[in-house]
């Protein structure tokens, strides 16, 4: 069976929905995400610890630092 063209345009825009309504979603996880971090990190801060306790089923978390990461490769390494 072929698809009309009125077809093609309907799962088109139902496809877009579908990324605009995921990409909504996304950016509300991550900004949940950031405040758990950022409540985790005032809590070590807070209590001067490196890391949380570790739990059964959870493991647990650890500052590292530097908090920033920069990556090059060797050959740039001299700059």
């Amino acid at each position: 069976m072929t698809q009309t063209e009125r077809d093609l345009v309907m799962s088109y825009q139902t496809a877009v929905d579908k990324v605009t309504e995921l990409e909504e979603t996304l950016k509300t996880a991550k900004k949940a995400k950031d405040a758990c971090e950022k409540n985790l990190l005032d809590h070590l801060e807070t209590t001067g610890a490196e890391k949380t306790a570790t739990y059964e089923g959870l493991g647990y978390v650890t500052r590292v630092k530097p908090r920033l990461y920069a990556r090059c490769n060797e050959e740039n390494y001299d700059r």
